[in-house]
């Protein structure tokens, strides 16, 4: 799936201005624009500027140049040119595009919507100006905003699946399905043979709670991924059905085909190792975490992490476990969300004896949340494991203020508590609360 071609758009102005030039300048542009069309950008660069030799004032050749360096990713390099360079005889409206693009893309959206809102005043604004002023408004959190921009699109671009299935995205962001179902089926109706639009109408009805819909929708936007990446998008979705339909069987036939797929895509794979956390599979769950880590993306370390120091603990490596935890506090992360963290390193330094630190990890809990029922608990049973009866009792004492069921429920037996089992303080205190 293509957004509407910006290169289109340049070889236009290009076309316009090939009279004035010689024959060899003329093929080794004829031969950079080929090479763009392959995607072989750095060669199509190495092109326009043996033809900016042969006219180094052609301000065509320039632009060409910027153009190959925006396909090679280099934006930063695009603004900065684009800043340099005064050009007379390229549309104004068309660089602006080109610099607003280039600012979206390195995540500068304020900048990129300052020009587009310049260039929708324009009479001849066009639909791509639309498109990338909506997905702008998209990233600053104006989806209302950018629906109605992305319409205004789909109306000037009525045979393009992009706007469609942007309009559909949003819809399915704000938690509107059947709005969101709408696009999708139209944008469907546009490229029957896009992988995307199946995809998404199968996560629309998932969203429902239309399973056997979802899947039927999955099943069909498997025979026109057109690589890796959609393949193991739709196995991803697959996995979550069979997940929130208990279905184990299939649940392991499809991750056996996500894991053989060489893919990078640190959604799908996180998704995969929470569906494996959840279901206890943690050899697998390592695998898919291992992957996003690898990936770089650190908007999901706090989660992975958290739940690789799980994976470690429940599995009995605490010493692994220790430092996944820490590596999540090392993301300095606001102080309450540390809770789980804090009480999970105490049980790591509880499973390794050393029950003092375990104990400063669960104060560390009480000052942010007093009542926590885990930590006055786990404090309790620290105690015990260190023979400090004071200390012990006071903490039964606190927990029980908090919830009596769960003392009582877990004391009786707790292996923790072994030493005291006999002690007449210790069972009065867990049978009728006091001493």
């Amino acid at each position: 799936m293509k957004k509407i071609s910006l290169f289109l758009l340049l070889f236009l102005q290009v076309f316009l201005l090939f009279a004035s030039n010689s024959p060899a300048v003329i093929e080794l542009i004829n031969q950079g624009i080929d090479k763009f069309e392959t995607g072989e950008y750095s060669q199509a660069e190495s092109l326009f500027r043996e033809a900016l030799k042969l006219n180094p004032d052609g301000e065509y050749g320039k632009v060409l140049l910027i153009v190959a360096k925006y396909y090679q990713g280099d934006y930063k390099a695009v603004i900065d040119d684009l800043d340099d360079e005064d050009f007379e005889e390229i549309n104004p409206s068309f660089l602006k595009l080109l610099e607003a693009k280039s600012y979206f893309l390195l995540g500068e959206y304020g900048n990129s919507a300052e020009i587009l809102l310049e260039l929708r005043k324009e009479d001849s604004c066009s639909a791509e100006v639309n498109i990338y002023l909506a997905d702008v408004l998209a990233e600053l959190g104006y989806i209302k905003n950018a629906i109605k921009e992305m319409k205004v699109a789909s109306k000037k671009a009525k045979d393009s699946f992009y706007p469609f299935y942007k309009i559909g995205f949003y819809y399915y962001s704000l938690g509107a399905y059947k709005s969101a179902l709408e696009y999708f089926e139209k944008a469907k109706a546009i490229d029957p043979k896009e992988f995307l639009a199946y995809h998404m109408i199968g996560y629309a009805y998932f969203a429902m709670e239309e399973f056997k819909k979802a899947l039927e929708e999955t099943e069909i936007s498997l025979k026109y991924a057109e690589n890796a990446e959609d393949s193991l998008l739709a196995y991803t979705a697959f996995g979550g059905i069979y997940f929130i339909e208990k279905d184990s069987v299939n649940f392991d036939k499809t991750l056996a085909k996500a894991k053989k797929i060489d893919a990078f895509k640190a959604r799908q794979d996180f998704y995969w190792g929470k569906y494996c956390y959840n279901l206890s599979k943690f050899d697998d769950a390592l695998y898919f975490f291992n992957k996003v880590l690898e990936s770089k993306n650190e908007s999901y370390y706090p989660e992975v992490y958290s739940m690789m120091g799980d994976i470690y603990f429940f599995t009995a490596r605490p010493k692994l476990g220790l430092e996944y935890f820490q590596k999540y506090l090392d993301l300095d992360l606001k102080p309450e969300k540390n809770i789980t963290i804090w009480n999970n390193m105490g049980a790591c330094y509880a499973e390794l004896g050393e029950y003092k630190k375990a104990n400063r990890y669960n104060i560390k809990v009480l000052k942010i949340d007093p009542q926590n029922i885990v930590s006055l608990y786990n404090i309790a049973c620290y105690y015990s494991r260190l023979k400090q009866k004071r200390s012990m009792i006071r903490y039964l004492k606190k927990a029980i203020k908090v919830d009596a069921e769960f003392v009582r429920k877990n004391a009786k037996t707790d292996i923790d508590f072994y030493d005291y089992r006999a002690d007449k303080d210790f069972r009065n205190l867990i049978q009728y609360g006091v001493e």
